[in-house]
């Protein structure tokens, strides 16, 4: 940690995530949920119309 730098902690002890973090997990996120959109066509269903 550098000296300049501000990190919150939750009432148990846990960091907050970052900015660059939590960007990280959206990415994962979208990215998980368009492989799985993927599974669904070759499946033939329509995962826009669940």
């Amino acid at each position: 940690m550098q000296p300049d730098t501000l990190v919150v902690y939750y009432p148990d002890d846990r960091p907050f995530s970052s900015f660059v973090e939590l960007d990280r997990q959206r990415q994962q996120a979208e990215q998980k949920a368009e492989r799985l959109a993927a599974e669904l066509r070759e499946l033939g269903i329509d995962p826009d119309s669940l």
